[in-house]
């Protein structure tokens, strides 16, 4: 089935691979430093590029990064969702932002955003470059929300930290700390100056392979689920759009349901669901518990359920 994301919901991730020459994903970066950067992002879903160009399609590596295409990066490459909020009403990213509309191919990613930690000027134009010190502190916040991390307390110094931003510093630290990024032949980071496609892919690849061995689980997949009478219902909201509400039975209240994709085929939404499981820090009743997550479809689709 090939399927179109364009709900408020992103792609899980595929688990790390190994940095080993591969394939160009793209016609357009053959030889580049960020060749094999640039590949695993595509071969993860983060990125897509275009379908124009040398045969591959295209992934304009010189270009400038707009804010639209960063925010895109990280809601797609950190998996942001919305399944932790509860809203009374479906939320528009055009209550938020004044400059970014709803219904645009960025739109759902400033949402995801908003309500995950890329924290941006209500004034922002999604069609403006980002600089280096932006995208390094989005970044390295994503980084930082996943959990603690070891670090070496240690100063980095550039030759152009003057030019920095003060609510920037400390994330630029973090980011050469991390290896995420380097400084120039001359010793500059060049925080004011716009970054380029290419060199965003490469502090994000980075920052993911980082992610994924220090954070990640390689044991979920093999976890049997916990989740039992897995059921939904659909509600209207408007005449356009229904509310879809996802129910399980589970052993405890300590486990959750997170909707993790969905992708629609003709006339049929699938939503895919997840088990969220409980903080090992914490102690639950052992009662037999409901869990719930809930998304908005147009009104328009059949719903369909694909469970663990």
């Amino acid at each position: 089935m090939k399927g179109k994301r364009i709900t408020a919901i992103v792609l899980s991730l595929l688990m790390v691979l190994a940095l080993t020459p591969v394939a160009s994903a793209f016609g357009d970066i053959k030889g580049l430093k960020g060749e094999k950067h640039i590949t695993h992002l595509k071969e993860r879903g983060v990125i897509k590029g275009d379908s124009k160009g040398k045969g591959k399609g295209s992934y304009h590596p010189q270009a400038k990064l707009s804010y639209a295409e960063a925010v895109v990066m990280l809601d797609e490459a950190f998996e942001l969702d919305l399944s932790h909020i509860k809203f009374v009403k479906e939320p528009k990213v055009s209550d938020i932002y004044k400059k970014v509309k709803d219904g645009k191919w960025y739109s759902e990613a400033f949402l995801h955003g908003f309500y995950n930690g890329i924290e941006l000027d209500k004034n922002v134009n999604p069609n403006a470059s980002i600089t280096r010190e932006e995208f390094a502190a989005l970044l390295i916040n994503q980084v930082d929300r996943k959990g603690d991390y070891a670090l070496i307390m240690m100063h980095i110094d550039y030759k152009d930290i003057d030019k920095a931003k003060d609510e920037y510093k400390d994330e630029i630290q973090k980011l050469l700390l991390l290896k995420f990024a380097e400084l120039s032949k001359n010793g500059n980071f060049n925080p004011t100056k716009p970054i380029t496609r290419e060199e965003a892919a490469i502090w994000l690849d980075k920052a993911l392979t980082f992610v994924d061995e220090t954070f990640g689980n390689k044991d979920d997949e093999n976890k049997p689920s916990a989740l039992t009478d897995v059921t939904f219902k659909t509600e209207k909201v408007t005449d356009q759009v229904n509310k879809v509400t996802v129910s399980a039975t589970v052993p405890h209240p300590g486990y959750g349901i997170a909707i993790t994709e969905i992708t629609f085929d003709q006339d049929t939404a699938y939503v895919k669901i997840k088990q969220v499981d409980p903080d090992p820090n914490k102690m639950y009743p052992q009662v037999i518990s409901t869990a719930i997550a809930e998304t908005y479809v147009a009104s328009h689709y059949k719903v369909k359920l694909i469970t663990p």
